[in-house]
Parts: C-alpha cells; sequence; structure tokens
C-alpha cells in the first residue's frame, strides 16, 4: 500500500514539474517578446534625438538592462541557474576578440548581462528578424556573411575600446564538445593586433542546442556557468591559430565540462 502511494507520489511530482515546466517556458518565450518589441520601440525613439555613436552605446546598455531583467525574472521563477562571475576581469581588461564555444541559444544573452558595451558578430539573418533586427542594427552588431566588411567593422569596435563577441563555431555545436572552427576570430584577432580570450561553457541539459524545438520545455531549472578559459595572443597565421584554438576547446571541454 505504501509502496504504491510512493510511486504515485513520485508520478504526481513528475506531471507537476512537467506541468510547470510549460508554464515557466510560456511565461519566458512571452516575457522575451515583450522585451524585444518594447526595446524596439525605444531605440527608434533615441535615433531621433541622439547621435548614431550615442544611439549605439545607450542600444547596447539597453539590450544588456533588458537580457539582465529576462535572466533575473527566469531566475525568480526557479527556471534558470547562471554562473558568470568568472567574466568579471572582462570588465576592466583591454579590448580582445571573445570566443566561447556555443551549446544554446541563451549563451549571447546571458554573455550581454556580464558585458553591457560588448560588441557582435551576428548572422546577417538576425539583423532582419522582427523581432531583433531594430534592435540589434542600431546597437552596431556586426553581420557574419562578408568578412572583409565584418573585419572592418570589428577592428571599429575593437579600436573604440569595445570587447567583440564572436562564435568561432559559426553556428550552435552540433557534434560535442565543440564543431570544427571558422577561421573568423584568428583573421579580426590578427588584423586587430588583439589577443584571443576564450570562455567555456557548461550547460549540462543541452536547452536550446541545436536541434532542440522552441516549443519543448527542459528539465528544470537550467543550468549555465561561464569559465574563463586559455587567452591567445595574435601571433602567426590564421589557420595555426584556429587550429590551436580548436585543440584547446576539444581538450579544456571534454576534461572540465
Amino acid at each position: 500500500m505504501l509502496g504504491g502511494l510512493s510511486v504515485f507520489g513520485a508520478r504526481c511530482h513528475e506531471a507537476l514539474t512537467a506541468l510547470y515546466g510549460y508554464f515557466a517556458l510560456i511565461i519566458s518565450c512571452f516575457f522575451f517578446l515583450i522585451l524585444c518589441l518594447s526595446w524596439s520601440i525605444i531605440a527608434l525613439l533615441l535615433y531621433a534625438f541622439f547621435s548614431k555613436q550615442q544611439v549605439q552605446s545607450l542600444s547596447r546598455l539597453g539590450i544588456s538592462i533588458g537580457f539582465r531583467l529576462y535572466v533575473t525574472v527566469l531566475g525568480s521563477l526557479g527556471w534558470l541557474i547562471t554562473d558568470t562571475r568568472a567574466l568579471d576581469p572582462l570588465k576592466a581588461s583591454a579590448p580582445m576578440v571573445i570566443t566561447p564555444n556555443h551549446p544554446g541559444l541563451l549563451d549571447a544573452i546571458v554573455i550581454l548581462t556580464t558585458l553591457p558595451a560588448l560588441g557582435v558578430v551576428l548572422k546577417a539573418s538576425l539583423l532582419d528578424h522582427p523581432l531583433f533586427g531594430i534592435g540589434a542594427r542600431l546597437a552596431g552588431y556586426i553581420p557574419n556573411h562578408l568578412t572583409l566588411a565584418m573585419i572592418r567593422e570589428g577592428r571599429r569596435n575593437l579600436s573604440r575600446g569595445h570587447h567583440l563577441l564572436l562564435f568561432p563555431e559559426g553556428t550552435r555545436t552540433l557534434s560535442p564538445p565543440i564543431n570544427p572552427l571558422t577561421k573568423t576570430s584568428a583573421l579580426l584577432a590578427l588584423k586587430a593586433d588583439v589577443p584571443i580570450q576564450t570562455i567555456l561553457i557548461d550547460c549540462p541539459s543541452g536547452y536550446l542546442g541545436k536541434g532542440w524545438p522552441i516549443t519543448k520545455p527542459p528539465k528544470i531549472p537550467v543550468r549555465i556557468t561561464f569559465r574563463l578559459g586559455k587567452k591567445f595572443p595574435p601571433i602567426g597565421p590564421a589557420r595555426q591559430l584556429t587550429l590551436a584554438m580548436e585543440s584547446y576547446f576539444q581538450e579544456a571541454l571534454t576534461t572540465h565540462l
């Protein structure tokens, strides 16, 4: 009798947890939608009263604050636990190309909560996205489809004293621990003569990784941790530097994550 009640209780708890997961997913998606639409309107209003450079700075700050609010709400719902303390030294360091592995869609969102002035290299299609496009354009985020233009704009961002976020896999990780890296981050670092700072991201649940349906709730809480990895000086041919980074990621992610 007691064993049957125990099994029933466990199943009820499992069902309620799953139900809460769906509830939290709906709330998080709705809240994210409201944040993006609201900021797009605010950013356009800023464009009417401030210079392009001022709008860019304010847009980046606004995006960071909005994402921080989003992550805080998810945390208060018990849905998301993040640890970005390891990234704090980047706030006071000289400009670098920031290159994390990319297990899921929340990676950039969480990093931007910590580094408000961060420049971002992103997929060109996101600049035309109805939710992200306006804010991303006004923030001066850089599309990745034209390499020479990307390097030019990336160097400009770095010369203004801002880090630049660039996911060297070019997409979310397909084959853990990491996909083959593109040469983009190495080319940019060499042209701008700045170091490459790797970041190691761990998301055991795999939430919003490549192939994860956006309507599928994860097992909560989702845990994401960030660690500073090796810093690579801008030395050597781009291919050699890229292979060294890839080898480092393979070893570090296999050993520690």
